[in-house]
């Protein structure tokens, strides 16, 4: 229990100063109209007493006198006294009631827009880290935490908090009132509403939790699931997997249905148990009324108990409910809760500037690493060991070495992707940081798996920027650079034809020539390509090549390739081996220094 109150108490602090005072705001506005409903449902027993007094020609009890008096209405009929108090009690709680549909709304209103800015908050720290920070978690549960999560906290979790402490106010008030008409019936009411609604919640609430948890993860596994069938598709026709991948969603899908359906199923208990409490409590409360005192009497109370049940008893339904929410919510929510608790120490000083660019410094781009290591995490071995090197500017660099040998991991710190353990790097005397923020679009880079999203061929090429900034012809040049603008041209809707769901109507060769056509839509100073020509036939990778180093002299490239044809030219030859730097040099230069760079070019025949 103590952890659970932490838990809601931290959560209240995700939100910041000025939002907690509206929290405040709301929820002490919200307790003082439930005045309102005390008030009706006292002008409802003053009602039957009235009713009662009325009919059997006695005059009312002093309590009653004393409103009418407060009232003006002591001098008149009792028609009349009974029309205007049963108006009066009316207009109080309907009053109260629009007054309560306009606040939830404007509170539901109030926590989606702050739901919104928390995931702002979240992907901005998110995005501010290294890739090693990303990958943390999986993609699937930062997806997860980014929205059914965050939606959990917010709405879920804080929203039922500020309708529970609304609902609580009432039942303390309602009580109160109780009170001060009859002890012993508000003893009752307190055993019988408040004592049933506890012992629920305490059988309930720990299952709900445990649900809410399970509900999580089955989330996660779920859309993990579905992308992988979706992603090995061709893998799985051929292979004759498709009634395997049938069999796990149909199973996975009857365990969601399960935990939904338990998750569903829960709060209702509540509803059925407290409906049989208050036909219990109409009983026992009549019977000890009509025994004790006079049938005026008795029926005020038991009107006042029937009323203040109305309220009441919903009001502690709603009090559970929102307690076993709470309880589920925090464990839908624990994706979400662990990458705050990641992300509580980064700051997001991200470049404002979002804007198409082609103007930047007119310094050199050269880069230079110093003393440069790099391990992923304090037990494992270097990645990168001790290197130093530099990429003068205007220069076509190539870095080999076989698979797992460090490459794409050197690149990623040249970049900026990833913050090396030790050492310095500087592109232009500029960190990369520095250079990303001052001046977007001048460093650019092409993987070999190229993601295409589902829109048109301009929208693939202008991903991340306006389309709108980007002329049309800045858009066709790149495309003739990327050997795509014949292509295109063939298309019936030119640029704007669609392309499918990662660019299904795309070959692998067009996808990597796509990815390079959007890499040099900024006019990058530096242009990195990481095995960016692997799907091409012979032809068409040569053309592209020859393309890309025509741009020599005014932009500085960097090339992963394991095809040292398409390298041969290169100025520089980096050579990396088990993270370090085997030799560096021209192409016959690293040939002399490392015997296997020599085994492999004789192998390819050059």
């Amino acid at each position: 229990m103590l952890n659970f109150r932490l838990t809601i108490l931290k959560i209240f602090h995700l939100f910041d100063k000025s939002d907690r005072k509206k929290i405040y705001l709301i929820t002490l506005i919200q307790v003082l109209s439930n005045f309102l409903d005390l008030i009706g449902v006292a002008l409802l027993g003053v009602l039957g007493s009235l009713a009662i007094s009325g009919s059997s020609n006695k005059q009312p009890g002093s309590r009653i006198e004393s409103v009418l008096k407060i009232l003006n209405l002591d001098n008149y009929n009792v028609q009349y006294q009974a029309a205007l108090i049963g108006v009066l009690a009316a207009s109080f709680l309907v009053i109260k009631t629009l007054f309560s549909l306009f606040f939830a709304r404007r509170t539901m209103y109030f926590l989606s827009y702050r739901s919104a800015k928390l995931t702002e908050n979240l992907i901005s720290k998110l995005l501010s880290q290294s890739l090693q920070g990303i990958q943390k978690n999986s993609v699937q549960e930062n997806i997860y935490a980014l929205t059914g999560g965050v939606g959990s906290i917010v709405n879920s979790i804080m929203g039922a908090a500020i309708f529970a402490i609304s609902d609580l106010s009432l039942t303390l008030i309602m009580l109160f009132g109780l009170f001060y008409i009859d002890p012993l019936i508000c003893l009752l009411t307190i055993v019988m509403y408040v004592g049933i609604a506890v012992i629920l919640y305490m059988l309930t609430g720990r299952r709900m939790h445990l649900l809410g948890i399970k509900q999580g993860k089955l989330s996660i596994k779920n859309q993990e699931m579905i992308r992988e069938i979706l992603s090995t598709y061709r893998e799985a026709v051929v292979g004759g997997k498709r009634a395997f991948y049938i069999e796990e969603v149909r199973n996975h899908q009857f365990s969601i249905a399960k935990n939904n359906v338990e998750f569903s199923f829960f709060p209702n208990i509540s509803k059925y148990v407290l409906e049989i409490t208050l036909i219990i409590g109409i009983f026992l409360i009549s019977g000890i009324q009509f025994y004790k005192y006079s049938a005026e009497h008795s029926v005020a109370v038991l009107s006042v108990f029937l009323i203040s049940s109305a309220r009441i008893a919903p009001a502690i339904l709603r009090i559970q409910q929102s307690m076993i929410q709470m309880r589920g919510s925090l464990g839908a929510a624990a994706p979400a809760l662990k990458l705050i608790d990641q992300l509580k120490n980064v700051k997001y000083p991200l470049s404002n500037s979002n804007k198409f660019n082609r103007e930047y410094i007119k310094s050199k781009s050269d880069i230079s690493l110093t003393n440069v290591n790099f391990k992923y995490d304090e037990k494992s071995n270097f990645s990168i060991a001790n290197v130093n090197l530099l990429i003068e500017s205007g220069t076509v660099n190539a870095i080999v070495g076989r698979s797992g040998a460090g490459k794409t991991t050197l690149v990623d710190i040249m970049l900026g992707v990833i913050s090396p353990t030790e050492g310095e790097i500087l592109i232009s005397g500029k960190s990369p940081h520095e250079v990303i923020d001052n001046y977007p679009g001048l460093l650019a880079y092409v993987p070999q798996d190229v993601y295409i999203i589902n829109g048109t061929l301009r929208e693939n090429i202008c991903l991340g920027y306006d389309k709108k900034e980007i002329p049309s012809e800045f858009i066709y040049d790149v495309l003739k650079k990327a050997q795509l603008s014949d292509f295109v041209e063939s298309l019936p809707q030119k640029l704007d034809t669609y392309i499918g769901d990662n660019g299904s109507s795309l070959s692998g060769g067009q996808k990597q020539r796509l990815g390079i056509a959007r890499a040099l839509i900024t006019e990058p100073r530096i242009l990195v390509m990481d095995e960016s020509t692997s799907s091409l036939d012979g032809e068409t990778e040569s053309n592209l090549t020859n393309a890309i180093i025509s741009l020599r002299g005014q932009t500085t490239l960097i090339l992963i390739a394991h095809r040292l044809s398409t390298v041969r030219n290169a100025d520089k030859i980096i050579y990396i081996e088990g993270g370090k730097i085997l030799a560096s040099g021209s192409f016959n230069e690293v040939r002399e220094k490392v015997p296997d760079f020599d085994k492999q070019s004789k192998l390819m025949g050059l």
